[in-house]
C-alpha cells in the first residue's frame, strides 16, 4: 500500500516490509532503526549545547576547532590565558567532553 507506506516514512519509519517478513530482515531493520535513532539523540543533545553557549564561549569554540592554543587564543581575545581555561572547562562540560579532540 503505497500512501501507507509514503505517511509512515513521513511520521518517521526507517524502513517498512510487505508481510511475510524474514525474521533476519526484520532484526537488520530494527538495529538500523535504533542506530539512527541513536544518532538522532546525540545530534540533539549536541544542538542543545551549542544553544546553550555564551557570546565568547563561541568565540573561543571556534578558536579552539581553529587549533589555537589557550595563549593564543587570550592574546587575540585581549583577554587572560585563566579566563581562556575557565571557558575551555565550561565548553567540555557543556558537551560532556572528557578530552578537546572530543
Amino acid at each position: 500500500d503505497v500512501p501507507m507506506a509514503v505517511e509512515a516514512l513521513q511520521a518517521g519509519a526507517v524502513n517498512f516490509f510487505q508481510k511475510p517478513v524474514k525474521g533476519n530482515e526484520l532484526a537488520e531493520a530494527i538495529k538500523q532503526g535504533l542506530d539512527a535513532s541513536e544518532k538522532h539523540l546525540h545530534m540533539n543533545v549536541y544542538r542543545q549545547a551549542y544553544a546553550s553557549l555564551t557570546e565568547r564561549e563561541i568565540d573561543i569554540l571556534k578558536q579552539i576547532i581553529d587549533g589555537k592554543r589557550n595563549q593564543k587564543i587570550a592574546d587575540e581575545l585581549c583577554i587572560a590565558m585563566r579566563t581562556v581555561e575557565v571557558h575551555r572547562a565550561s565548553l567540555m562540560k557543556k558537551f560532556s567532553a572528557k578530552t578537546v579532540a572530543e
